[in-house]
């Protein structure tokens, strides 16, 4: 993706849409969660419900034997038809949780690439400043060197550096800001020319 003036703005938008997505699936989640908390809850009632009534007995009678048996089938079937739901919200819940992991990568990667346009952004920046203040040294610099070459030609030998070096073959000094060489003829007539 190249960069543009737009982009940081582009990935933000798209970095909110990713955040609603995630929040909308883990809304979702939630609520199956409850649901399928509810359906648990009510089974785990009938079922201590259905525990709790006995259908024999001694004194029980035929009536309330059968009254019984027929309250027990009853809590049976509710229980069956809680059952059912509470395994429909399973796999519900399975397709929520892959949905929010999904959601959740999709925006890491969004927040990834913001990050790394960000940081490409800033080094853009830096360079730009550092090449500014270059450019300003650069131009400070211009401007005093013309002033230091005129004021080293307009002095004569008081500008030749202290500890100046001398060439015993080509005999050179150096000046501030300048080099000058001086004649290859020897000092001295009828010397040899390794003294030189």
């Amino acid at each position: 993706m190249p960069m543009t003036p737009r982009t940081p703005r582009a990935l933000q938008a798209l970095l909110s849409i990713r955040d609603r997505e995630l929040e909308a699936a883990q809304h979702d989640g939630r609520r199956l969660a409850e649901q399928h908390g509810r359906l648990a809850r009510n089974v785990e009632q009938l079922t201590r419900l259905y525990r709790a009534v006995a259908i024999g007995g001694a004194r029980a009678n035929a009536y309330s034997f059968q009254n019984r048996a027929d309250y027990k089938c009853t809590l049976v079937q509710m229980i069956e038809t809680q059952q059912a739901p509470m395994a429909q919200l399973a796999r519900w819940q399975a397709v929520s949780a892959q949905a929010m992991r999904d959601a959740q990568r999709r925006r890491e990667g969004v927040a990834t690439l913001a990050a790394r346009h960000e940081a490409a952004a800033k080094q853009v920046r830096l360079r730009q400043e550092g090449q500014e203040q270059v450019a300003q040294a650069l131009a400070v610099w211009q401007r005093r060197a013309p002033a230091s070459e005129q004021r080293a030609d307009t002095h004569d030998i008081e500008e030749i550096a202290p500890g100046a070096r001398v060439d015993k073959v080509r005999p050179a000094v150096a000046w501030v800001g300048k080099t000058h060489f001086a004649s290859r003829t020897s000092p001295e007539p009828g010397a040899s020319p390794c003294c030189k």
